[in-house]
């Protein structure tokens, strides 16, 4: 399955939905809570991949990752927000709807 194939999933749909409820709907390089988009920091597990692997951001900090890699947006973001492990979404995801 390609990555444009897995974006229509319910698995995406899924991931996606308890990344945004793990960063509270906003986004964790500048703070803002509207046009918000769920960025990969790495494609290497796509469509297995871990939550640490997923990182809220708007869309104006999520063209910003992708287009300017000389702004370090992942390392920003890191010094914001620690990475999050498979075990501590698991634990944040125990009985939440999703």
């Amino acid at each position: 399955m390609n990555y444009s194939e897995y974006m229509q999933t319910e698995q995406w749909r899924q991931r996606r939905s308890a990344r945004l409820a793990f960063d509270n709907h906003c986004c964790v390089s500048c703070g803002r809570t509207n046009e918000l988009e769920v960025h990969h920091t790495n494609y290497n597990r796509l469509g297995f991949e871990p939550m640490g692997d997923l990182i809220t951001l708007c869309a104006r900090c999520h063209n910003d990752a992708h287009f300017f890699p000389k702004i370090d947006i992942g390392r920003k973001m890191m010094l914001k927000q620690k990475p999050v492990t498979e075990q501590e979404y698991q634990q944040f995801t125990q009985g939440a709807k999703i």
